[in-house]
């Protein structure tokens, strides 16, 4: 599997503020409203809305994600984790 770089309106995390103006997909193409982000910078989950921008993902939300697409879920959460580990391919992790 590939992973796709787009461009997105640059928008800052919700939780640590850093600013983000890029966006990568396993599956090809651009995010769209309500697609699920991992932030980069501080791993919290992340949706795009309306205007491609990043806000945060509810607990209902994400529990209706979770059962909606267990497997999708079961990734994002993976991806997650690896982004608190190791940081992202494009920026090394803060952690020493």
């Amino acid at each position: 599997m590939e992973w796709r770089k787009s461009r997105v309106p640059p928008s800052s995390c919700p939780y640590c503020k850093e600013v983000m103006d890029g966006a990568s997909t396993m599956m090809g193409g651009v995010p769209k409203p309500g697609d699920i982000s991992v932030c980069i910078h501080c791993a919290s989950l992340l949706q795009f809305d309306q205007d491609i921008r990043l806000v945060i993902v509810t607990h209902d939300e994400w529990e209706a994600i979770k059962a909606e697409d267990p497997v999708f879920a079961k990734l994002t959460e993976l991806h997650q984790r690896s982004v608190k580990m190791f940081g992202s391919r494009n920026r090394p992790s803060k952690r020493r």
